[in-house]
């Protein structure tokens, strides 16, 4: 089992440890109360899809001995909320930039197989996504 807690540390600021031990920091907009002095709790969620991908993908590279040809790697996620409450993810677009002598067909393998069996993050939003799709772009 792992185990988070956060903790009010005064306006809408909200301090915790990840089970890694690292800090994390989130705030509200200025409208709402808070100081705008760090990421939405969604916003994070969104960090936490393309994160989990682009470890995926890596990892995925690494045992295909393709990692050492890579000379640039980004996700972009882009999304749109719901207007009404709970405001989730009515959709999600995940795309995938890599630059370097790899080919193609091995980083859309990479993907594929990220968001079909290993990414939680992306299968957790799936289910209540309208439309959830990834790209590849060898740029």
């Amino acid at each position: 089992m792992e185990k988070i807690e956060i903790r009010w540390t005064g306006n809408m600021m909200l301090y915790g440890k990840s089970p890694s031990g690292h800090d994390v920091i989130m705030d509200a907009s200025e409208n709402v109360g808070g100081k705008d002095s760090a990421a939405r709790p969604m916003e994070l969620f969104a960090f936490a899809i393309a994160g989990c991908t682009a470890m995926d993908v890596l990892m995925i590279l690494r045992k295909m001995k393709l990692l050492d040809k890579l000379k640039d790697f980004r996700v972009i996620l882009e999304y749109e909320r719901k207007e009404d409450y709970p405001k989730i993810y009515k959709w999600v677009k995940v795309r995938y930039l890599i630059k370097g002598d790899i080919p193609k067909e091995s980083v859309e393998k990479a993907a594929s197989l990220s968001q079909s069996k290993y990414c939680s993050a992306s299968a957790m939003v799936k289910s209540s996504v309208e439309n959830f799709t990834y790209t590849v772009e060898i740029v």
